[in-house]
């Protein structure tokens, strides 16, 4: 519930933490998300691909019925092993930083370039995205 409000009228979400085995990213799956509403999730926490992935993915497909892989209107920025939290601020900053740069966009390939710690970050629902810089 604590989320749902501003999660709601989000277009991009962040988390740095601890997973909890997944018990502290499965709170977007739990919210009540707007048909049609396209957002960024940026989970850089411990193996959030592995934990978080397929629970937001779902969640998403079932409010959009044109939705037909759950990522129309949903891209996973996520960490694919443990995280490295002395590099979570910066990667964060650059994200923020990027999407606030309206006059040079980037696509996520170069994104993650920027950040110190990318190897270990892939984004998921890019492939059916219309819009390309």
């Amino acid at each position: 519930q604590r989320y749902n409000v501003l999660a709601r009228e989000a277009d991009l979400i962040a988390y740095s933490g601890h997973s909890r085995d997944g018990a502290n990213y499965d709170y977007l799956a739990y919210v009540n998300w707007r048909p049609s509403q396209y957002v960024i999730v940026f989970n850089d926490g411990c193996y959030t691909l592995q934990l978080s992935a397929q629970s937001l993915v779902a969640r998403h497909q079932a409010v959009n019925v044109d939705d037909e892989f759950g990522t129309k209107y949903l891209d996973l920025m996520v960490n694919t092993v443990q995280a490295r939290w002395h590099y979570a601020a910066e990667n964060l900053m650059v994200l923020v930083d990027a999407f606030l740069n309206t006059e040079s966009l980037q696509s996520y390939e170069q994104i993650l370039g920027e950040m110190p710690d990318h190897p270990m970050i892939v984004v998921r629902g890019d492939e059916d995205n219309v819009f390309h810089p």
